[in-house]
């Protein structure tokens, strides 16, 4: 009985170390991105659950800045207002990150709301070269 036991401890053991090296329920699903020299995500379409966590890893090989900012047309547009009015020069928020030419980094975002989202860029003239995306966050 005491080796059956053992076996079985041993067993726990093993499975919690393969468990933890893959991550568990809780942790973020990771979602690649790709800033693209013709002003461009890759990927431009992202589908999400309602409530999940996503971390986003962001990487900007080309030579000019981008940025990285996902919420709705309205505070699309209001982030796009304060990029023109100097305002919203390129920084971290909740929301939005800020990369420099060769520079990768990771957000962190809670889709709180079934809905539709964009990704986007407001640099001067990205967004509208069409450097944006589609988030769908599904119910």
């Amino acid at each position: 009985m005491s080796r059956l036991l053992l076996f079985l401890a041993a067993g726990a053991l093993i499975m919690s170390a393969c468990a933890s090296e893959a991550g568990t329920v809780d942790a973020p699903r990771r979602v690649d991105v790709v800033m693209t020299d013709d002003l461009r995500f890759d990927p431009d379409s992202i589908a999400v659950r309602e409530g999940e966590t996503v971390r986003f890893t962001v990487s900007n090989p080309t030579a000019l800045d981008h940025e990285f900012v996902i919420g709705d047309s309205d505070e699309q547009a209001h982030h796009a207002e304060e990029m023109m009015s100097g305002e919203g020069i390129m920084h971290d928020e909740e929301g939005a990150i800020g990369l420099a030419p060769g520079e990768s980094k990771e957000l962190v975002y809670t889709f709180a709301e079934a809905g539709e989202l964009e990704i986007a860029c407001h640099v001067d003239g990205h967004y509208e070269a069409g450097m944006r995306g589609a988030v769908t966050v599904e119910p």
